[in-house]
Formats: structure tokens, sequence, C-alpha cells
């Protein structure tokens, strides 16, 4: 599902991408811990969740370009 990810009802959700920036990365966050069940995956590219430690970080080109995975 393709929608606006500060209204949707994130519930439901078993996994969640984000190509967002470090801002609305930070203002997401306590909605994902609000929202989400625990078990879901949250992956972003290129911006991290301020507060949160990834279970994985891939990098790509060099280093330039990452992608963070989080489990709740």
């Amino acid at each position: 599902i393709k929608k606006n990810i500060f209204t949707v009802d994130l519930g439901p959700a078993e996994v969640i991408y984000c190509y967002l920036n470090a801002d609305m990365m930070k203002r997401l966050e306590p909605i994902l811990k609000k929202e989400c069940r625990v078990g879901t995956i949250i992956i972003s590219y290129q911006f991290p969740l301020p507060r949160l430690t990834p279970t994985k970080t891939l990098s790509l080109n060099n280093n330039k370009d990452k992608i963070y995975f989080y489990k709740l």
C-alpha cells in the first residue's frame, strides 16, 4: 500500500518501507512505537530512526547509501 505514513493505520502492517529525511524519521519514530505490533519490520533508506538500534544495516555504493532494518 502506498499511503501517507502519518495518516494511515499502521497496526496491520507487517513490513513498512520508509524513504524519508532525518526530520521525518524523528517525527515518525513515536508513531511506529505506538501503532505497530511486535514483530513489525521497518526498513529505512538513508536515514535511521534516531532512538532505535537497527537489527541490520546494509551499506551500498562504497558506503554512500545505507539501508536500516528494524524489528519492533
